[in-house]
């Protein structure tokens, strides 16, 4: 990998109206604005979307969000850098140290997600516990030709749900209530601490009519729900939830697959299932049936220790909360391990927030 050497490389701002032409047909929606709504509105992390130009080439793209000490590309999130020519070409700790000069932070950390396109030596990167889960759709595809992308058991589960006679709804933030409640009883369910209801709200606010409900009806009671942000071609499925007593109609499947069809229809042609847990095998079983790939999350930070002190610190906090939660549900150590295996060996279909 040639070395880019300070005095040749420059990180500079580029204007959105300028991404938003290159990165039009980008599978990733975080160089979108809404994207950087959110993160400010969320977080309160201002953004820049960054060019890494080698003797004034644009040598690549890259969102950052972040704050006085710390910059991320991107935060609670993964990306992909929009490689504009020899990907070879890019020093990463080189990049880094450039933005933590330029928006003077004293750390940076990069969350990259490659989907194939960009085959190139990440040495300096980590893969993380998690992978990312996509599925490509081309041209002229219909409900048939979706059928043969998935392995028999998904489809034979398809076909049992539609026997069921549930009603598809796709709506908006009006729906966010009864959506919750469903989140809410899923997370209790798995002890997991619930996101508070303004993060629904926030992203209703940002993405507008990009934001979506994919609703399944049982007559007056919601058996599934997908969230999901549709931009352009690319569709991110935020969560997948579902009421354990339909899982016998297989509604995590159906869910899925009118999810799928539905994108299509609005042109979407790629389709991220999300990030999951690596130790999560049912679930991504799940989503590799629908025909989905699966790529790996990668980490690079550089910066002060004390932000990997403070991460290490919050990531430990966040999963002795989460065990807490499950012992008192199960009530002993024992109860606990039998939940586990219990839902290890249902179809649990739920998408896990991204957090390294």
């Amino acid at each position: 990998m040639s070395n880019l050497i300070s005095n040749k490389m420059k990180i500079e701002s580029v204007p959105i109206e300028e991404v938003l032409k290159l990165t039009e047909f980008f599978p990733s929606f975080s160089y979108t604005k809404e994207f950087l709504k959110f993160q400010k509105k969320r977080y309160g992390l201002a953004s820049d979307l960054l060019g890494v130009y080698d003797k004034g080439k644009l040598v690549c793209l890259l969102p950052v969000n972040y704050s006085s000490t710390a910059a991320y590309s991107v935060y609670k999130d993964y990306t992909e850098p929009f490689i504009t020519g020899d990907e070879q070409k890019v020093d990463w700790p080189e990049v880094a140290r450039a933005v933590k000069k330029k928006l003077g932070c004293d750390y940076f950390e990069l969350n990259f997600g490659f989907t194939g396109a960009i085959r190139a030596n990440f040495s300096e990167f980590k893969a993380t516990a998690l992978s990312f889960f996509v599925l490509r759709l081309g041209l002229g595809e219909n409900q048939e030709s979706f059928f043969k992308k998935f392995d028999k058991k998904t489809r034979n589960q398809i076909r049992k749900a539609e026997k069921y006679n549930f009603v598809f709804k796709t709506v908006g933030a009006e729906s966010s209530a009864v959506f919750y409640d469903l989140y809410k009883e899923n997370m209790g369910r798995h002890g997991t601490p619930a996101k508070p209801l303004s993060f629904f709200h926030d992203l209703f606010a940002c993405y507008g009519e990009k934001c979506r409900l994919l609703l399944l009806w049982d007559q007056t009671e919601l058996a599934g729900a997908n969230l999901a942000v549709a931009s352009g071609r690319y569709l991110r499925l935020f969560f997948s939830l579902s009421r354990v007593k339909y899982w016998q109609h297989c509604v995590n499947d159906l869910l899925y697959f009118k999810t799928i069809d539905w994108a299509y229809g609005r042109g979407v042609r790629t389709i991220d299932f999300g990030a999951s847990s690596n130790q999560d095998k049912s679930h991504n079983h799940f989503k590799l049936g629908f025909g989905a790939e699966q790529w790996p999350i990668l980490n690079y930070r550089q910066g002060s220790k004390w932000h990997y002190i403070k991460d290490f610190l919050r990531q430990k906090k966040y999963n002795l909360k989460i065990r807490l939660n499950k012992i008192k549900k199960g009530g002993s150590l024992r109860s606990l391990a039998k939940i586990n295996k219990l839902r290890l060996s249902k179809d649990v279909k739920e998408s896990i927030n991204f957090d390294i």
